[in-house]
């Protein structure tokens, strides 16, 4: 036994400074690419419906091939370990000779001792061929793949249960385009006079002379020409132009006038657009309007 544990102890130091380093390259390796598959599983929001389990089948079976390569290149280290204690002469003790035999037949690998009897005849350069046979673990992942690809096919091609990469970025863009229209609302709610900016879009000068129809033409006129209201198509203000006057006029109205505060009918939004639709109503020159008031600007 002191023979046994000195040649033991002189392997493991070998295989600390060069196999055992290859070793450790390919299971951080290994382990690497899941780490990656469940960054682009939380990048793409795999835990949303329609994505989480295909994402967890596909991380269980990278993880499962992690296992098995992790233990076929120990295994075979091991062997390795234990030819060269037999060719010095050591023997290793029986409960490790029956793991041998049992990792033997799953392997389905041809002993080192026996690699003569399967070696082929032609060789390159000195470079030689063993005849081994396929492990039974490897074929029979060889299978899994097989069987998944037909279910694969099968789930997402035939039967249409699943949706595939264009019809899941088409679902991804909508639902992308509906959070920035949500977002969007929420930053038209912070809108004061402070922020307001004029809009020169169709839509928004569309949604301000909506407003303006229906809220203000009863002292100002279809055409802003004025009426009760001052003329909103010259270049005279009264209470000063430009869009955040223009919008602090209309949200807080102007005391012991007939300018009433539309803060509390309108959002934020909402001012802003009929801000900008009366800005673009200057220089229109509608028939008849109303004579100036306030100062020019």
């Amino acid at each position: 036994m002191p023979a046994y544990t000195s040649l033991k102890n002189m392997i493991l130091k070998k295989m600390k400074n060069t196999n055992f380093k290859y070793l450790l390259l390919v299971v951080l390796s290994l382990f690497g690419g899941v780490n990656w598959a469940q960054a682009q599983s939380a990048t793409s929001g795999a835990t949303e419906s329609g994505g989480g389990t295909f994402e967890k089948l596909f991380l269980f079976a990278v993880a499962l091939v992690i296992i098995v390569a992790f233990i076929a290149i120990w295994r075979t280290l091991s062997a390795v370990m234990k030819n060269q204690m037999m060719a010095a002469g050591v023997t290793t003790p029986q409960t490790q000779e029956k793991k041998t035999n049992f990792w033997a037949k799953l392997t389905n690998a041809t002993p080192i001792e026996h690699e003569a009897d399967i070696m082929l005849d032609h060789n390159y350069d000195g470079i030689r061929e063993l005849d081994n046979k396929l492990p039974p673990w490897w074929v029979a992942l060889f299978y899994i793949t097989i069987a998944w690809a037909v279910v694969y096919i099968a789930y997402f091609h035939v039967f249409h249960l699943g949706p595939l990469q264009a019809e899941e970025y088409t679902i991804k863009m909508e639902q992308a385009e509906a959070q920035v229209s949500a977002h969007l609302a929420t930053l038209g709610a912070q809108v004061d006079e402070n922020t307001a900016e004029l809009k020169n879009d169709e839509a928004s000068l569309k949604k301000g002379k909506d407003i303006f129809t229906l809220k203000c033409v009863a002292c100002h006129r279809a055409d802003g020409g004025g009426l009760i209201g001052p003329n909103l198509t010259d270049k005279y203000w009264l209470h000063g132009s430009g869009i955040k006057n223009i919008f602090k006029t209309v949200k807080y109205g102007v005391p012991s006038t007939a300018m009433a505060p539309w803060a509390n009918q309108l959002s934020p939004s909402e001012i802003e657009d009929v801000a900008s639709y009366v800005i673009s109503l200057q220089g229109t020159n509608p028939p008849d309007p109303k004579a100036p008031e306030g100062k020019e600007e």
